[in-house]
């Protein structure tokens, strides 16, 4: 019984050492951008380092680690309100399917990308200027996923 419970707990420190260590991460930040970390299936409003774009929201979708490492594709998405803010506060939670229908809409401007690896780069316009912002890490440890960015301007 003790040896099983050794194995077992190898086991999950190496599986949780390799949902971690899905690709390696990018250089840090610097010329003006700024680096941030968001929890999955949360939205927050994007800050151009000068303020925060009103209008502008980043939103993870849901990170589903994989068994032995890794994780399943999932949805980066950036949200431009046309005439008003797409969402209502600053951050928060809201599930996928919600985000989906409440965005769904001509107000929004969407813009959006497949994370599978990490290191994908979303490029959006926010007038008159353009701005990318790139997965630096995906964190997929069971219960504490989520996603590091960084905004360059």
């Amino acid at each position: 019984m003790r040896r099983c419970a050794f194995v077992c707990s190898a086991l999950l420190c190496v599986l949780s050492a390799a949902g971690l260590a899905a690709f390696e991460p990018v250089p840090r930040a610097q010329g003006g951008c700024s680096d941030f970390t968001l929890p999955q299936t949360r939205f927050q409003v994007l800050n151009n380092g000068q303020g925060s774009w009103k209008n502008a929201y980043v939103y993870v979708g849901e990170i589903r680690p994989r068994m032995f490492g890794g994780f399943e594709p999932f949805t980066l998405h950036v949200v431009l309100g046309k005439w008003y803010p797409p969402l209502n506060g600053a951050a928060g939670p809201l599930a996928e399917a919600t985000f989906l229908k409440v965005t769904g809409t001509p107000n929004v401007q969407p813009f959006k990308t497949q994370v599978s690896k990490g290191g994908e780069v979303l490029s959006f316009t926010v007038e008159p200027k353009s701005s990318t912002l790139t997965v630096t890490r995906v964190g997929a440890t069971k219960g504490d996923e989520k996603v590091e960015l960084r905004l360059c301007p």
